[in-house]
């Protein structure tokens, strides 16, 4: 058997760290004060993750760029009656129904995110709670296929290598100089579109605001509702 490189070092990292987000930001949802803050981080934290992974979607080595999942999601219709007997292709990337789980999560992400700065507390609350049912799903996908297929599909995902019989020679690896001045570059355009996104904003803000002064906040825009509302009523009594 011969261990191939399949996960670059950034793919593995943002997959971990995207994980540890999701999970501090659930748990940390009914919280206030300080505990309010790390929700709001780790929110924070997901976009940032987010917005590397759509670059390095077109930067990264090939099992992490968009191009490979367009050619994987193609074998679509070849690959579901093969699951549905049981006896899936294995695949060096993803495969094309864990492709799908990985948009339907990124979908949602986007909407847990949109929603916490504008959509409601509500609707921020349902998306929350979904994401959490698909990261359920996934995980159950990944047990499933790992058993299926014979690839441990989250020791792969730790030390980056798959085992085959022989090397097919598609594998990810690049020069380790090439992928790592890739990488920084990456996360240096990563960190600029963060700050001008947090400077150009008004909805975001560093470091998070307490719960306190996002209810101040919201009660000083009702308080100003409420006087322009009179004063128009003034107006009308008068005239």
């Amino acid at each position: 058997m011969t261990a191939v490189r399949v996960w670059d070092l950034p793919t593995r990292l943002f997959h971990w760290l995207l994980f540890a987000c999701v999970v501090v930001a659930y748990f940390t949802a009914e919280g206030e004060g300080s505990t309010h803050q790390i929700h709001v981080a780790a929110g924070y934290g997901i976009g940032v993750l987010l917005l590397f992974r759509v670059i390095w979607g077109f930067a990264g080595t090939r099992y992490a760029r968009f191009a490979e999942f367009g050619r994987a999601l193609a074998e679509l219709p070849s690959y579901l009656p093969r699951l549905l007997r049981l006896r899936p292709t294995a695949y060096l990337g993803h495969n094309p129904v864990g492709l799908l789980m990985i948009a339907a999560m990124t979908v949602t992400l986007v909407l847990v995110l949109w929603s916490g700065l504008y959509g409601g507390e509500e609707l921020h609350e349902t998306v929350g709670n979904l994401i959490i049912i698909l990261a359920g799903i996934h995980v159950l996908g990944v047990v499933a296929d790992s058993f299926m297929t014979g690839d441990n599909l989250v020791r792969s995902m730790v030390t980056g290598t798959k085992q085959r019989e022989q090397d097919p020679g598609q594998g990810a690896s690049i020069a380790s100089l090439s992928g790592g001045v890739r990488a920084l570059a990456v996360l240096a355009v990563t960190a600029v579109l963060t700050v001008l996104g947090f400077s150009q904003s008004q909805a975001l803000k560093w470091p998070p605001p307490m719960e306190s002064e996002m209810e101040e906040h919201e009660g000083g825009e009702h308080g100003e509702a409420d006087e322009q509302e009179e004063s128009e009523e003034y107006e009308d009594e008068y005239e």
